[in-house]
């Protein structure tokens, strides 16, 4: 089973493990951005989610992170 790990930098560089997921890292993050910014919890409408173009692959393809607009807050997901 594949499991994933959702983690937020602040700007103060203090790391924050958030949530587990039992998907893949991408679909983890937007599943996560979805539910804690948008409060969307109908996780058949995530295809569709404006989150799916901001949420970028790391250059090393080990997880994907989405940087929160006009904050300086960084959210990340791996497996784990």
């Amino acid at each position: 089973m594949e499991k994933s790990i959702i983690k937020t930098l602040d700007e103060n560089g203090k790391i924050t493990e958030n949530a587990v997921y039992t998907i893949n890292p991408k679909s983890a993050l937007i599943a996560y951005l979805e539910q804690t910014i948008n409060r969307n919890f109908n996780s058949w409408l995530y295809n569709d989610s404006l989150f799916l173009n901001s949420v970028k692959q790391f250059a090393s393809g080990k997880g994907y992170g989405y940087n929160v607009p006009n904050k300086n807050i960084s959210i990340a997901a791996y497996n784990i």
